[in-house]
Parts: structure tokens; sequence; C-alpha cells
């Protein structure tokens, strides 16, 4: 070290910073005692600190599993039926109906509580984009004991500060004839929830069946066959409309109305060769059914919260009226080996049934 005066400073993370000054340095004095040297501690004050975190996708509890929608990339802009069909316990199928373990008898909670539309119709209506979180509880505790048997969805919604207006329009079709669509609309302000909408589906869905048997008795060969031809045809719309209201923290109310038509006409053709080496015998089975259903649902409910939250006191009132006018002819023929000359009307069966049904 060169000959010279130097100063030393010293710094540590938390206290003040010092300087010692005339330190002298020559070749007689390369030794300098600066002694103790006492630091004070300092206070930053911060003008604050952001921690960002992200919650899982899904949470797994004792009694439930939690999806947190926002993590979901894919259900973005859908509804919660598209948050719920990659679930392994979910089940949709190609009709749109829903299984929750294998079964569609399951209850749709909004916030915990009642929801104006059950099923598919509830899981299409609500928006993902307006979803926090659904809660599936495939084994619900007491609370919940008079609810679906196959288990519960509970689906949380964002909280809404002032007001939102959601619509969702679905269409779809497939090989064989197959056109779906859907609407729905959801209006949400100071805590009334209006729902309304509306599907519409034409599907035609077609089998045939080859089946054949042999047998050998008295030495004598037997073969029959038959060949099934299936179509049916299924054609419906429904009409739907909900009302959910939270007057307070304690009382809320809610109403929903369904109407619908369904028309199912099914086509079943047989034909039958039943061949010995002594005999032929062919014939034809032709049946068509009408089996039309039309239905009107409603259900009226009132949930009153006891504080503390100890249990809940709830008033459900429903009214179904179901009609099943049905019709089924039946005609069986002789025919030739091609089954296309018939020779005579072997039998004639008609079949009518105007069932009606009114549930409260």
């Amino acid at each position: 070290m060169d000959d010279g005066k130097y100063f030393l400073k010293i710094s540590f993370v938390g206290y003040n910073t010092k300087y010692i000054q005339d330190i002298s340095i020559s070749k007689d004095k390369q030794q300098f005692n600066i002694g103790k040297i006492p630091l004070s501690k300092v206070a930053y004050e911060l003008k604050g600190a952001e921690v960002v975190g992200e919650k899982v996708g899904e949470e797994l509890h004792l009694d439930k599993k939690v999806i947190n929608v926002s993590q979901n990339i894919n259900a973005q802009g859908g509804t919660a039926l598209d948050v719920l069909q990659n679930q392994p316990s979910v089940r949709v199928d190609p009709d749109g109906t829903v299984y929750l373990r294998g079964s569609s008898n399951f209850a749709i909670l909004v916030n915990g509580k009642p929801y104006p539309l059950q099923g598919s119709d509830a899981l299409k209506q609500i928006s993902a984009n307006s979803i926090e979180n659904i809660e599936l509880m495939t084994n619900p505790s007491s609370k919940y004991d008079a609810e679906g048997s196959a288990g519960i969805i509970n689906i949380n919604l964002k909280v809404q500060k002032d007001y939102s207006l959601s619509g969702i329009l679905n269409l779809n079709s497939g090989t064989g004839d197959k056109y779906n669509g859907d609407f729905s609309v959801n209006y949400n302000v100071n805590g009334m929830n209006l729902t309304g909408g509306v599907d519409y589906r034409d599907n035609i869905f077609s089998n045939n069946q080859d089946l054949s048997r042999e047998a050998l008795l008295d030495n004598q060969y037997f073969t029959n066959s038959s060949n099934v031809m299936i179509r049916d045809k299924r054609r419906q719309y429904s009409l739907r409309a909900g009302m959910d209201y939270t007057i307070d923290n304690q009382n809320s109310m809610g109403l929903s109305l369904s109407y619908g038509n369904i028309d199912i006409i099914r086509n079943l053709t047989t034909a039958y060769s039943n061949i010995t080496s002594a005999a032929s015998v062919y014939s034809l089975s032709k049946n068509q059914m009408n089996l039309p259903v039309q239905f009107f649902n409603s259900t009226f409910y009132y949930q009153y919260k006891i504080i503390p939250d100890a249990n809940d006191l709830n008033l459900e009132i429903t009214y179904s009226n179901l009609r099943l006018p049905s019709d089924q002819m039946t005609n069986e023929y002789n025919t030739n080996y091609d089954f296309i000359g018939i020779n005579e009307m072997i039998n004639s069966t008609k079949f009518y049934n105007n069932s009606k049904r009114n549930e409260g």
C-alpha cells in the first residue's frame, strides 16, 4: 500500500454507514488501530409490498372437491357445464343429460341456496366467467340430507358490485341428421337474479341388428335369421324461466317455471326367415310408435337462515303436469324371400294411451 492518508467506510444492512477519516499509512507505520466501531441501527419505511399468489386448480377436502374456475383457461367464455364435463365423476350424454356418479338425481345450489333451474338446464344457464368456484359434494353432510341422492353441485358466484347481464348461445350438429341449439340469458341486479332460456333438439338415431341361429335336429338343419332396423326421430323444445331474490342476509326466495314438448317417433322393422330343408318361411314386422310428451313444471321456495348459523328453515312448493298421448301400430306380413312382395297380413295390433299426471 502506498504511503498517504486514507478513510475507511463501514456499512451493514440495517445499520447507519460510518466513516473513519485521517488514517495515515507509511513505510514505518503499516498498521493502524481503529479500536471498537459502534454502529447504530436504522429503520426504513417501505411504501408497500404486494404479494401475488394463485389458487390451485382443484382443492380436495374431506367432504367435497372445490374447482377454482378462474384457473381453468379452457372454460373461460363457456358455461358451468364446460367446467364440469372434464371431471371424472361427471358424465354428459350427447343429448345434454348430465350424470353425477352415474345418476341424474343430483341437486344444484347457487351460493348455497336452491337454484330455480336444475340439472343440465342450470349448468348451461350459468356463465363460467361469473363463477368463483364449484363445489362437488358426492358425500354431503347431514345438512343436505333432503337433497339429490347422487350428490350436490354448489356453484359460488363472484360478488356482483352493480349488475350483470349475460347471454349464451350454443349451436351444434352431428352426422345422421342431428341438430341442437339453446339460448339462455341471465340478469342480476341488487340481489335479484332473473334467468330465461329456450332449447331445441332434432335428432335421428338409427341402428341395425342382424341375428342368426343354426340348429341340427333329427339330422335336419334349421336356420333362423332376423334383421332388425331401428330408426328413432326425437324432436323437442322447451322454455324455461326463473327468479331468485336475496331479500337480506336471512331471507331469500325463488321461483322456476318450465314448459316443453317432446315428440318421439320410433320405426322398428324386423325381417324374419326360418329356413329348413323341407320349407322356408319369410315374414316382415312393421312397428311404429308415436310417443309425444308435454310437460309443465313449477317450483317455489323460501329460505330463512337462522343466525348464528345453526340451521336453515326451508319451504318448497312444487307442481307438475305431464301428458303422454302415445299410440303404437304393429303389422305382420308373410313375404317372399327378398321381403319385398307382401303375400298376406298375419297380425295387426293397435294400442292407444292417453296418460295424464298431475303432481304437487
